[in-house]
C-alpha cells in the first residue's frame, strides 16, 4: 500500500492522464467512479483544435474511452457549470459520445451520469474498485486538482497538442496540477511502472496508520484501503441524494 504525490512541472507528460489510464487498463477492477469539475469534449476557444478528454492518448497510445469500455459499471459525476454554460454542453456531449461507444462496441458497461443541480460540483477524484458478493474491494483512488480537460491532460502524447499562442511560439497548453494517488498492494506493480517515469515524485506514507483513526474520527480508518472505501461510500451517498443531483 502507498501514497504518491505528483506536482506537474512541464508539458511533456501528464501524471494524471497516464496513471489513470494505466490503472484503468491494468487493474483487476470492474467499477470506476470519475468525478470532475470540468469535462472537456469539443471546442477549446481560442485554441483552433478541439479537445476530447475521452479520446486523448496516454504514453502507450491508449485512450480513456477504450479503457472504460471494459468496465461493468462507470459513474460520472460533475460539474462546476450551470445548464446554460458551455461547459455543461461539453459534459453532455461527452456523455452522449460515451453512450454511443457502448452501443457501437457492444460493451458490457452500465453508465450512470450525474449533474449537480447547482452547478457547484468541483471534486476531482477517480476511484477503482472490484465488486464481490459482499463488499467492494478498493484498489486505487486518484485525487487532485486535475479535471478532464486539455489543461490537465494534454502532453506530448496528445494529438495536435502543439498549438500557437497569440505571441506565435508553439506550446502545449497545460496547468501545473498536483494530484495524489492512494493505492493498495494489489496494484503496486502497475503504480510503480508509472512512478518510474517521474523521478521527482514524492511517495510513501503521508499519514501513519496510528494517526488515521484519530484524524478520521469514528470512520475507523486504518489503511489506504479504508481511505479509498470511505470516499467511495461518501460519493455514492451524495449522488443518491436526488435533491442535489440530476441523473442525465
Amino acid at each position: 500500500m502507498g501514497v504518491a504525490i505528483s506536482l506537474r512541472k512541464d508539458y511533456k507528460s501528464s501524471f494524471f492522464k497516464n496513471t489513470l489510464i494505466g490503472l484503468l487498463n491494468g487493474a483487476d477492477a470492474d467499477e470506476v467512479i470519475i468525478s470532475t469539475g470540468f469535462f472537456q469534449h469539443g471546442d477549446d476557444t481560442p485554441n483552433p483544435v478541439p479537445f476530447h478528454a475521452l479520446k486523448d492518448l496516454d504514453k502507450n497510445q491508449h485512450s480513456m474511452i477504450s479503457a472504460l469500455l471494459r468496465y461493468k459499471k462507470v459513474t460520472l459525476v460533475g460539474i462546476r457549470a450551470r445548464k446554460n454554460d458551455p461547459w455543461y454542453a461539453q459534459y453532455q456531449a461527452a456523455i452522449d459520445y460515451f453512450r454511443n461507444e457502448i452501443k457501437r462496441t457492444n460493451a458490457p458497461t452500465k453508465l450512470n451520469c450525474y449533474y449537480h443541480k447547482g452547478g457547484e460540483w468541483h471534486a476531482k477524484i477517480a476511484i477503482l474498485v472490484r465488486n464481490t458478493k459482499t463488499d467492494p474491494i478498493p484498489l486505487a483512488a486518484l485525487v487532485g486538482s486535475s479535471n478532464l480537460t486539455r489543461s490537465a491532460m494534454s502532453d506530448s502524447n496528445t494529438p495536435n497538442s502543439m498549438l500557437k499562442k497569440k505571441y506565435g511560439y508553439p506550446h502545449i497548453a497545460y496547468n501545473l496540477e498536483a494530484d495524489t494517488l492512494i493505492y493498495v498492494d494489489e496494484v503496486r506493480n502497475i503504480v510503480e511502472q508509472q512512478l518510474a517515469a517521474y523521478t521527482d515524485m514524492e511517495y510513501g506514507e503521508i499519514i501513519s496508520y496510528s494517526t488515521m483513526p484519530h484524524i478520521y474520527g469514528n470512520k475507523n480508518i486504518k489503511s489506504e484501503a479504508d481511505v479509498i472505501m470511505a470516499e467511495y461510500k461518501d460519493i455514492n451517498s451524495l449522488i443518491s441524494a436526488t435533491a442535489q443531483f440530476d441523473k442525465l
